[in-house]
């Protein structure tokens, strides 16, 4: 979206050298990578105690070889949180004219379903 957005306004005028820094991807990447981390970090603990909040909390069934116990109440679907924020990192810092990234994001958030509803 700021790819397509910085496209846009420089059609319109020159912008200054530091904004062509969006043309090249391993900036993208790297922001998105940063962007991603950032919401993590920022969002992380909250949508933690949300789940944690709503009952997702793992109830161990009874295997003899594996230590259950202790991780019974242990939130899950933290997948969610990977998912937004990739998600989102995806939707600010991708070319979203390359169908590619598209087929890849609806994957991404399809597979992440199937996740959450096993």
């Amino acid at each position: 979206m700021i790819k397509i957005l910085i496209d846009y306004l420089g059609s319109f005028a020159d912008l200054p050298g530091y904004i062509r820094l969006t043309e090249y991807i391993t900036f993208r990447i790297l922001m998105a990578l940063v962007t991603g981390l950032t919401l993590n970090l920022i969002l992380g603990h909250r949508i933690i105690c949300f789940l944690h909040e709503k009952g997702l909390k793992d109830s161990s069934g009874d295997f003899t070889s594996i230590n259950v116990y202790s991780k019974r109440g242990t939130p899950t679907a933290g997948g969610l949180m990977i998912i937004l924020s990739a998600s989102i990192s995806v939707l600010l810092w991708c070319d979203l004219r390359n169908p590619n990234i598209c087929v890849m994001l609806l994957g991404f958030v399809y597979l992440g379903f199937v996740g959450f509803l096993d």
